[in-house]
């Protein structure tokens, strides 16, 4: 079985949330783990390469089929008669400052620098103006590097993998908008015995 290291540069600010506000100055928060750094969930990691995986076999099914995505990702029926559950052994960790990083800003309490907040509001396309009550305040990380593995692949789903890293550009909230720009490196691919 094969490990993937892999790293996400964020090139502009980013947005993975909690889907809680805080009632106050915030509408969405940025996720963050118990030491207050931002990271990207491995379920956030596993469904962004399922997307572009099943782009890819749709438009080129030669390269991707439906049996590599239930390998790699598992399937779960959704109704009665679909075909029966699979289960796959491919772990997807959470993205997360590299350690050196990590240290430096926890070490130096850089915490709050790492965040900025955006206030948005909806316009009325037929007067121009703003409609009411539509302010609202999004939390968003600055760029940054990430880290993560992915583990338990065959050199076949390691592959495909490394290929649909290629197609993931955005990461999370305002994609649409220009946020979220990413770049996604392999680092390393290691061989392991199970």
């Amino acid at each position: 079985m094969m490990t993937i290291h892999y790293q996400i540069q964020m090139l502009s600010d980013w947005h993975c949330g909690t889907g809680l506000d805080t009632g106050i100055d915030v509408d969405e928060m940025v996720l963050r783990d118990e030491n207050d750094l931002p990271y990207i969930p491995g379920k956030t990691i596993k469904g962004l390469l399922r997307d572009a995986l099943s782009d890819i076999a749709e438009v080129q099914p030669s390269m991707a089929s439906q049996e590599d995505l239930y390998a790699i990702f598992g399937y779960t029926p959704q109704k009665p008669g679909d075909p029966p559950p699979i289960e796959s052994p491919v772990f997807f960790t959470n993205a997360n400052l590299p350690d050196e990083v990590r240290h430096e800003i926890i070490k130096h309490q850089l915490q709050p620098y790492l965040y900025r907040r955006f206030a948005q509001t909806a316009i009325d396309p037929k007067t121009g103006t703003v409609l009411s009550h539509t302010l609202r305040a999004i939390e968003f990380a600055m760029p940054l590097k990430l880290v993560g593995q992915i583990q338990n692949l065959t050199p076949n789903q390691s592959d495909l993998l490394q290929m649909a890293m290629k197609w993931c550009r955005h990461i999370g909230l305002q994609r649409n908008r220009g946020f979220g720009l990413c770049r996604w490196t392999v680092l390393s691919t290691n061989k392991h015995n199970q």
